[in-house]
């Protein structure tokens, strides 16, 4: 029998890595989601130090989501 097929009883399975990488991937998933929906929180700061107006701060934020959702229709159509 050779070495690659053989196995003993004893033996424990390996550690699966896997696991690590989907709980890093969903805790960066969790702040970048978190940082980008804390607009609110950050709305009036922004007001006071770049002295834009309300329909100007809030233009900006609408069009980060529209232009997100275009680029999500893209990648969907370019997995396919």
């Amino acid at each position: 029998m050779s070495q690659e097929t053989k196995q003993t009883v004893n033996s424990q399975p390996r550690f699966f890595y896997g696991y690590v990488l989907v709980a890093l991937g969903f805790l960066i998933m969790a702040a970048v989601w978190g940082a980008y929906s804390a607009f609110g929180v950050f709305f009036k700061p922004m007001l006071a130090e770049f002295g834009w107006t309300r329909a100007t701060t809030a233009s900006a934020y609408s069009l980060s989501w529209i232009i997100q959702g275009f680029v999500a229709i893209g990648m969907v159509l370019m997995t396919k």
